[in-house]
């Protein structure tokens, strides 16, 4: 016989009442992971998308993704290269647009690459008047000078600062900088390497960096893919994303590539 004052019981059919309680969208963060997760499923090798759809699961039980289930659509205008079409050089005079410590001087020839490969302003290397450094001087008209500088500056920050996450992460050393490098290039400018055409290597003939490496748990001890991973990050520099966001996808990048790395590795 039913007891009027059990509320655990459905007042209709007699069967315990759990509610099903609806899952709640996802915030912006967790919307991001997971759209890095589902590209990561989709470009990933297969030990990388196998993780990437478990993550995708994990995610999936604890947000509702129904609703904003792709990525929120890009703004033509956040590209970098979105005023490129009026952009002219000038070919007569070459003008001062940025200046690079001696140290910063790699970073410095992708970014002079950048402008000549995205906007067809070429420039030159001229001493700078102070100590060791270095200045790009292009081929720009003098109301084009913002815009470039701009992205010269945005180009700039996220090599040098994502350069140091990794490093700082992985334990990276100069050897790998120019691979890392190389892969913010071609995802920056959306450059696919041909078949047959190598992938930069470690860099066995520089100087082995004095920088500490970080002490990494066992499950970590694995050289993650150095421009595979760049090249993801160099795609969002292109969207002109935020750093803290480029940097979440590569401690998302470099997560996947770990515990892929260990479900590959034979039984011990």
């Amino acid at each position: 016989m039913r007891q009027s004052g059990d509320s655990s019981l459905d007042l209709l059919g007699g069967l315990p009442y759990h509610g099903i309680m609806s899952l709640l969208p996802p915030p912006p963060n967790v919307q991001g992971r997971y759209v890095r997760l589902l590209a990561m499923a989709e470009r990933g090798t297969q030990h990388e998308a196998l993780v990437a759809e478990m993550k995708l699961a994990s995610l999936r039980g604890r947000y509702d993704f129904s609703v904003s289930n792709a990525a929120a659509p890009t703004d033509p205008e956040d590209d970098l290269f979105s005023n490129a079409a009026r952009i002219r050089p000038d070919q007569k005079n070459s003008r001062r647009l940025i200046v690079f410590d001696m140290k910063d001087a790699p970073i410095g020839n992708f970014v002079k690459w950048v402008l000549l490969n995205g906007f067809q302003i070429d420039g030159v290397w001229r001493a700078a008047a102070r100590g060791k450094a270095t200045a790009l001087y292009v081929g720009a008209k003098n109301e084009d000078l913002p815009a470039l500088r701009n992205i010269a500056e945005v180009v700039s920050d996220r090599f040098k600062n994502l350069w140091r996450r990794f490093c700082e992460t992985t334990g990276a050393d100069s050897n790998d900088e120019p691979g890392f490098y190389a892969g913010l290039y071609d995802g920056l400018m959306g450059e696919t390497r041909k078949a047959g055409k190598a992938i930069p290597a470690r860099n066995r003939s520089a100087k082995k960096s004095r920088r500490k490496a970080p002490v990494k748990s066992a499950d970590k001890n694995v050289r993650p893919h150095v421009y595979s991973i760049a090249l993801e990050l160099g795609a969002e520099i292109r969207l002109n994303r935020p750093l803290d966001r480029i940097t979440s996808l590569l401690d998302d990048l470099l997560t996947c590539q770990y515990e892929a790395a260990r479900a590959a590795a034979p039984p011990q």
